[in-house]
């Protein structure tokens, strides 16, 4: 699946080269550049744009989930400062708005299970495992934090590609 998705950004490359082309021919070799050089420049100033919301409204760790667990984990507040962390791991519920809810801070799992479960709680490996919450829709992240922004920073990677290529 990872080879296909690796497609479609090739293919908007390859089809705004014959943007490049065109606007060569219609306006010539310095306007068709000036324009690429704007349209980069735009296009970084989205991608820039797009981390700010991501930053400044990470998911919560709910206090209320803690679980019989001793370590930096329990002390974070939300999703960013978890994830900072290199033994920790965000979990959280998602909504039908693709935001997240009821977020924990939690032990990354054993080596082998370190980027799919945690430790303990409801993003554990097994259902045995204290807390576990089977059949909801769990986000279990390690390393980013999930944000209902993302799709800001997509838009700003694909014009700077339709930017890129033309020059």
């Amino acid at each position: 699946m990872a080879i296909w998705l690796s497609v479609i950004p090739f293919t908007v490359n390859f089809l705004a080269t014959f943007i490049g082309l065109w606007a060569v021919e219609a306006l010539g070799r310095t306007k068709a550049l000036t324009f690429s050089y704007l349209g980069i420049a735009v296009a970084l100033w989205v991608l820039a744009g797009a981390f700010l919301p991501v930053y400044l409204d990470p998911p919560k760790t709910s206090k209320s989930l803690e679980f019989n667990v001793s370590g930096p984990c329990t002390a974070f507040a939300d999703c960013w400062q978890c994830t900072r962390e290199s033994d920790c791991a965000y979990c959280g519920i998602k909504t039908d708005d693709d935001k997240v809810k009821d977020g924990s801070c939690l032990p990354k799992g054993e080596k082998d299970e370190v980027e799919l479960f945690s430790s303990v709680g409801r993003c554990a490996a097994n259902p045995g495992t204290e807390n576990f919450v089977g059949g909801e829709d769990l986000i279990y992240a390690h390393g980013y934090c999930p944000s209902h922004y993302a799709w800001l920073a997509v838009v700003g990677l694909i014009l700077f590609v339709l930017a890129f290529a033309p020059g």
